[in-house]
């Protein structure tokens, strides 16, 4: 699952660890990564 979460997403693997429950929205199907490269955050 993490392996088909890293290929679907494009995420970094540092991006993934940090991921929490609350960063998930089920609704939209989406994924806030807070902090990534640079420092930015994204959807």
């Amino acid at each position: 699952m993490i392996v088909k979460t890293l290929m679907y997403t494009g995420i970094r693997v540092s991006e993934l660890i940090n991921i929490r429950l609350t960063d998930i929205d089920f609704h939209y199907c989406q994924v806030r990564i807070n902090n990534g490269k640079g420092g930015k955050d994204r959807i």
